[in-house]
């Protein structure tokens, strides 16, 4: 593999026919995207890069990585409704499951809220964001990935530390990681499917980092250990 991620997932894009904005050095995918950059009425869009100068995570955190190593993009998608809050474990999950199909030999698992490990050591988050205009609604999936390198930390890892990556490999990640995250969002219930609840608990209690396995994961996303219950959306 030759080229940056960012331009071979803009490769992919074009392949695809999916409404893309790329730039090789951008501050942030998500603060263009909730810009309006793209036109409202694409269902689906992908904004991707190969830097970000002000990447960001949950809260206060920030997303550095090497130039061209990494996967920075925002995936958008418009909504009939505002998303619910189940939203986020549901994308969660499509993430898992996008990674896990396609290199079904690795370690992968959950960390509730919003990341993805490999093995003990973290390879991928999410930031979510909602932009909303009258009747009209945008989901913003922002997933950053470490793949063919990682920031320099002990707690980070990324895929080509694993496997030997192809370009055919990641346009067929790219294609299922698609698939995942339009199942993921076309739902617009309140609650989690039994098999979205079955598939979560399966891969949250995979993260070696648990100090307590979940008991029960509820449809409204609340998670259950034998101490206490709690909403996604309080982690």
């Amino acid at each position: 593999m030759n080229n940056a991620i960012g331009k071979l997932t803009a490769e992919w894009a074009q392949g695809s026919r999916l409404p893309l904005w790329y730039e090789p050095e951008t501050a942030s995918t998500n603060l263009i995207a909730k810009s309006e950059v793209l036109a409202a009425e694409n269902p689906i869009s992908l904004l991707v890069t190969d830097f970000q100068t002000e990447g960001r995570g949950r809260g206060d955190h920030t997303w550095e990585n090497p130039a061209g190593a990494c996967l920075l993009s925002s995936w958008v998608f418009q909504m009939k409704r505002a998303p619910q809050p189940v939203i986020s474990p549901a994308v969660g999950l499509a993430v898992f499951r996008a990674f896990q199909s396609t290199w079904p030999s690795l370690p992968w698992s959950l960390k509730a809220p919003n990341d993805l490990y490999l093995g003990d050591q973290k390879m991928a988050g999410l930031l979510l964001e909602t932009v909303s205009t009258q009747d009209l609604h945008r989901l913003v999936i922002g997933l950053g990935a470490n793949i063919l390198g990682k920031p320099n930390l002990p707690t980070a890892t990324c895929l080509c530390e694993k496997i030997t990556l192809t370009d055919l490999d990641w346009h067929a990640f790219l294609d299922r990681l698609l698939l995942e995250l339009s199942l993921a969002v076309s739902t617009t219930t309140d609650r989690l499917s039994d098999n979205q609840v079955t598939a979560l608990l399966y891969a949250l209690n995979l993260y070696p980092g648990l100090q307590e396995n979940y008991t029960n994961l509820l449809p409204d996303g609340s998670l259950v250990t034998s101490a206490k219950t709690i909403h996604w959306s309080q982690l």
